[in-house]
């Protein structure tokens, strides 16, 4: 039986087990960011080293699939929960996406770039530093040299953009949706999702925290409601592969 909930799909003060088991879900999705977080970044570490000890030449292909390496973090915060956590397994559905599919991975880029343009002179007008335009990758000449998007499409678009989907939409967003309605559950899945951003900004060249959480959480509440509308998780994995790629083209 669906919890008793109120017009937002939080539990009513009458319904304590709903409320207890809400406050698991939620912990268990905080639970799972900051293990994201640290996995991450261990990956990161893992690679950095490795690539040294290796001696491994850092070309433009290999800097592309490296600028990803946190998602092999999160791939591994994903295999163990799975592997420990009892989870209906159809309810992470990749599929191709149909016409309107299609639709739906258009819409979420010009919404993303509508919800930009509007949140730029708002953090700019309450002194949130803005972050820079730059990948941070040291590549020039990137339009010329059509092979390098081979790297692009296998590092962001196959693996790293459906692994992070797979993670916030697929496992949180979908254990939160288990004893949270609608609303609730994509919002509190985006400010994981932001929440994750904002250490990840903290380590990184031309990102600030603050307006990283800020674009990260509305970010991730319009995957994550276009996710809730299509059930199928290459939607917003293909369009946030295009937003990484943005940088490039814009």
């Amino acid at each position: 039986m669906r919890p008793s909930t109120d017009n937002l799909g939080f539990a009513t003060g009458s319904d304590s087990s709903t409320r207890r088991e809400q406050a698991i879900a939620a912990t268990e999705a905080v639970g799972l960011t900051i293990g994201s977080v640290i996995a991450g970044i261990g990956a990161v570490l893992i690679v950095a080293i490795a690539t040294q000890a290796t001696g491994l030449p850092s070309t433009d292909a290999f800097q592309i699939l490296r600028s990803r390496a946190i998602q092999i973090g999160f791939l591994a915060v994903v295999l163990v929960y799975l592997a420990i956590r009892e989870y209906p397994s159809n309810s992470i559905s990749f599929r191709v996406p149909s016409l309107q599919g299609g639709v739906w991975i258009i819409a979420i880029l010009v919404l993303s770039a509508g919800v930009g343009f509007v949140l730029e002179p708002f953090l700019a007008a309450v002194g949130i530093a803005q972050p820079t335009s730059s990948t941070g990758l040291a590549i020039n000449n990137f339009g010329t040299r059509p092979l390098l998007w081979l790297a692009v499409f296998v590092g962001w678009f196959v693996f790293a953009a459906p692994v992070e989907e797979l993670l916030f939409r697929g496992i949180i967003q979908g254990r939160l949706r288990q004893t949270f309605d609608v609303v609730p559950g994509i919002l509190l899945a985006a400010v994981c999702f932001g929440l994750m951003h904002v250490p990840v900004a903290a380590l990184s060249t031309g990102m600030e925290p603050a307006s990283a959480f800020i674009e990260s959480s509305v970010g991730g509440a319009i995957f994550g409601f276009a996710y809730e509308r299509t059930e199928n998780l290459l939607i917003p994995s293909v369009a946030h592969a295009m937003l990484w790629t943005s940088a490039f083209v814009l």
